[in-house]
C-alpha cells in the first residue's frame, strides 16, 4: 500500500504555496468601506496578486482603517518609498541600535504588505531580505528587544507571502535556524507565526530537509538534548487554542512529508520520545475541562466540537483537524508496516514478534548469520541494570542512523559510514549525572525525612514530660491548698481553746474576790466566832486545769503555766 505523497513538486504549478498557508481565514466583508474603497481595494488585490475568493475575503475582513491605511499606500505612488531607502534605513537603525528600528520595521512591513510585488521583488534582489534576517539573528541573540524580534518576523512573512520572493529566505545562509531559534521567544503570537512560517515552508521539496537540519543544529548548539523537545515544551505551555494549533501544523509538516514509511515512524517515534503523547493527552485532557460539554467518541478522534466552536471556531477546527490527521497517519503508516510484512497483523511493540519477524525475513540468506551475530555479541554486554539500558540505548541509536537514512536512502556501502554519536554520548553522559544527583537528592531526603522523625519524637517526648510536670504542679498546688485549709481550721479551733482556759482560769479568782468582799461587809468577827473561825478549816484549793492540746501552727505560743 503505498504511502501518496504530499510533497510539492518542481514543475507542480503553484501560485503562491507559502501564502496559502499563512493567509488567516475569516469570513464576512467589510462593509464599512465605500464603494470608491472597495473598487480600489479590489484593484490593488489584483496588483498583489490576490485572486482566489478565499483570500479576498480574508483581507476584506482586517480592520477598516488598516485597509485604508494599506490603500493609501498603493495609491501614493508618487510618495512611495524606494527599495533603497527602506534597506538603508534598516541599516542605519540597526548600525546605531537605534530606538526607531521597531518603528522602522513596522513601516517596512506594511510597505511589504500594500506595494506591488515587483517592489517586494526589487526588495529582496536588494538584499533586503538578507538585512532582515540579520536583524532577527541580533535580536535571537538579545540584541534587540522582543518588539524588534516580533515585528521583524512580521516582515519576513510579508515577504514570504509573495510566492516568487520565497527563494530568498530559503536561500539565505542560517535563515531557517535563526526561524527555529525564535521559538524561544516570550511572545506568544510571534512564536505562533514562526511556526507557520515553519510549516508551510516544511511542505517544500527544498524546505522540508532545511527545517530538520535547522532543529538538528539546534540542538547541537544548545549542548545535546531532543530535537524536537521544543515542539513538544510549546504544547505544554498553556491553553493557547492558536498556538497548540500551529504546533501540531508543523509536526503534521514534517512527519507527513517524508515519503518512505521508515523514516516517518522514526521522525514520529522522535516525537513520542520528546513526550508528545503526554502533551497531547494532557491537551485533550485541558479541552475536556475548559469546555465540560465536549463528549469524547474514540480515544484519539472525533471530539463533539458544538459548544466551543461558538467561542473560538476557526483555531479549534484547525487543531481538531490537526489532532485528527496525526493519528490517522500514524494509522496509516502502521498498516503499511504491516503490509510489508505479508498482511501479517501483529503488535510490534512486542519483541518476541520483532524476533520472529526479523528472523523470518532472514531465513534462507546471508543475513541471517549477521542476525545471529548480532545477538550473540548483545549476550556479552555486561555490567548491572544501568550499564545495560545505556548500552542498549547506544546501540539503538547508531542502528537508527544506519536504517533510517536520509529519508529512508539506502548508505552507500562503498564508502566510509559516519556515526554521530557525539550529541548521544553528551545526553547520556548529562542522564547518568542526573540520575547521580536524583540518587544523592534521595539520600539527603532520606537524611531529612529521618531527622525529622526524630524531632517529632523529641517534641512528643518534650510534651509528655511537660504534661507530666504540669500535672504533679497542679497536685502539689492542691495539696498545698487542702493543707493551708486545715491548718486554718485548727488554728481556729486553738483560739477557742485558749478563750475557753482563760475564761476557766479567770473563775477562781473571782470567786476569791466575791468572798473577800463578803467577809468585808461583815464586820469584824466575834471573838467567840473568832475562835471558831480559827478552828474551823480552810476551804480546798479548786483542782488546776488541764493542760491545752499541742499547736498545729508554726510558731504557736507555748501554753501558759499552772497558777
Amino acid at each position: 500500500m503505498p504511502k501518496r505523497s504530499k510533497k510539492l513538486k518542481k514543475d507542480q504549478p503553484v501560485s503562491n504555496p507559502v501564502a496559502e498557508v499563512l493567509m488567516p481565514t475569516s469570513s464576512g466583508p467589510n462593509t464599512s468601506l465605500t464603494a470608491d474603497e472597495l473598487a480600489a481595494l479590489d484593484k490593488f488585490m489584483v496588483a498583489m496578486n490576490i485572486t482566489s475568493s478565499e483570500k479576498r475575503e480574508a483581507l476584506l475582513a482586517k480592520d477598516k482603517q488598516e485597509l485604508r491605511k494599506m490603500l493609501a499606500l498603493y495609491k501614493d505612488e508618487e510618495r512611495q518609498e524606494t527599495e533603497d531607502s527602506v534597506i538603508a534605513k534598516l541599516q542605519t537603525a540597526k548600525s546605531s541600535s537605534s530606538p526607531n528600528l521597531a518603528k522602522d520595521l513596522t513601516s517596512t512591513a506594511v510597505c511589504l504588505k500594500a506595494y506591488p510585488i515587483e517592489w517586494v521583488l526589487s526588495f529582496c534582489q536588494k538584499d533586503g531580505c538578507l538585512v532582515l534576517l540579520d536583524i532577527l539573528d541580533i535580536s535571537n541573540r538579545g540584541g534587540f528587544s522582543a518588539v524588534v524580534q516580533s515585528e521583524v518576523i512580521k516582515c519576513i512573512k510579508a515577504v514570504m507571502d509573495v510566492g516568487s520572493c520565497v527563494r530568498y529566505v530559503l536561500t539565505a545562509s542560517n535563515s531557517i535556524l535563526l526561524l527555529v531559534s525564535a521559538l524561544g521567544s516570550t511572545e506568544k503570537r510571534t512564536v505562533t507565526i514562526v511556526l507557520e512560517m515553519l510549516s508551510a515552508i516544511a511542505y517544500l521539496d527544498e524546505g522540508h530537509k532545511l527545517v530538520l537540519d535547522a532543529f538538528s543544529t539546534l540542538v547541537k548548539e544548545r549542548g545535546g538534548g531532543f530535537r524536537f523537545g521544543v515542539l513538544v515544551r510549546l504544547l505544554h505551555a498553556d491553553y493557547d487554542l492558536k498556538l497548540r494549533a500551529a504546533v501540531l501544523l508543523l509536526i503534521n509538516a514534517i512527519v507527513q512529508h517524508a515519503e518512505d514509511v521508515d523514516m516517518r515512524i522514526h521522525l514520529r517515534n522522535e516525537m513520542y520520545h520528546c513526550g508528545l503523547q503526554d502533551a497531547l493527552d494532557r491537551m485533550v485532557e485541558e479541552l475536556k475541562e475548559f469546555n465540560p460539554d465536549l463528549n469524547m467518541t474514540t480515544t484519539t478522534t472525533a471530539l463533539d466540537t458544538t459548544t466551543i466552536r461558538s467561542a473560538e471556531p476557526d483555531h479549534f477546527e484547525v487543531l481538531m483537524t490537526q489532532f485528527e490527521l496525526w493519528n490517522s497517519e500514524a494509522e496509516e503508516d502502521l498498516i503499511e508496516l504491516q503490509n510489508r510484512f505479508h498482511n501479517i497483523q501483529h503488535d510490534i511493540s512486542n519483541p518476541d514478534d520483532v524476533f520472529a519477524f526479523v528472523k523470518a525475513v532472514s531465513e534462507d540468506s546471508p543475513a541471517l548469520n549477521y542476525f545471529t551475530s548480532i545477538l550473540q555479541h548483545l549476550l556479552l554486554i555486561r555490567g548491572g541494570e544501568n550499564t545495560r539500558v545505556h548500552y542498549m540505548q547506544l546501540i539503538e541509536e547508531c542502528v537508527s542512523q544506519i536504517v533510517l537514512r536520509k529519508g529512508g536512502v539506502d548508505p552507500d556501502f562503498r564508502g566510509r559510514f559516519q556515526l554521530e554519536t557525539e550529541v548521544f554520548l553528551d545526553q547520556m553522559q548529562k542522564e547518568l549525572d542526573v540520575v547521580s544527583l536524583e540518587e544523592q537528592l534521595k539520600d539527603l531526603s532520606d537524611k531529612v525525612t529521618e531527622l525529622t522523625a526524630q524531632h517529632k519524637h523529641a517534641l512528643e517526648a518534650k510534651d509528655i514530660l511537660v504534661h507530666q510536670l504540669t500535672t504533679e504542679v497542679t497536685d502539689a498546688k492542691t495539696e498545698i491548698e487542702s493543707t493551708t485549709k486545715l491548718l486554718a481550721e485548727k488554728d481556729q479551733e486553738l483560739q477557742l481553746l485558749r478563750v475557753e482556759l482563760e475564761t476557766e482560769r479567770a473563775k477562781p479568782k473571782a470567786k476569791e474576790a466575791d468572798n473577800t468582799a463578803a467577809l468585808e461587809a461583815k464586820g469584824p468577827p466575834a471573838p467567840g466566832d473568832a475562835s471558831a473561825a480559827t478552828g474551823a478549816a480552810p476551804p480546798p484549793p479548786p483542782p488546776p486545769p488541764p493542760p491545752p492540746p499541742p499547736m498545729l501552727g508554726v510558731g504557736a505560743p507555748p501554753p501558759p503555766p499552772p497558777p
